[in-house]
């Protein structure tokens, strides 16, 4: 699974999506959340928050394989960065521009590096978040 984080100033959308494999076929959503954006949240505060969300929908931070963040809040995109370390034990990759989304919509593009053990190629479009 692909956990794609759209950090606001507002708020932060989490998207959570299902990699068939399949070149031509799009990911499927598995779940999203949308959470309150707060600088001075650590990643332990941000990780419990995570993690139960998960658990709520019957998911473990172990399925997710990838993690892409976009922001335009450089202070919590490094705390989210320790998160996906953490929680997640996936270094998310860093330098990526910002996606400048509208609504939560998930930023994923086939030329953007992913991290984890496999490449997430084919992902050309995702489903716009709620």
């Amino acid at each position: 699974m692909l956990l794609a984080l759209d950090v606001g100033n507002t708020n932060t959308v989490l998207g959570l999506y299902r990699l068939t494999g399949s070149g031509s076929a799009a990911p499927e959503l598995a779940a999203h959340w949308r959470v309150s954006t707060h600088r001075t949240q650590t990643a332990d505060e941000y990780g419990v928050l995570f993690s139960n969300l998960f658990n709520l929908h019957g998911l473990a931070t172990s399925e997710v394989r990838h993690i892409i963040i976009s922001s335009v809040v450089p202070p919590v995109e490094s705390t989210l960065a320790q998160v996906c370390e953490s929680y997640f034990k996936l270094k998310p990759p860093s330098g990526l521009p910002s996606c400048n989304t509208r609504y939560g919509e998930a930023c994923l593009r086939s030329d953007l590096p992913t991290c984890g053990t496999k490449s997430a190629g084919g992902l050309r479009a995702a489903p716009r978040l709620p």
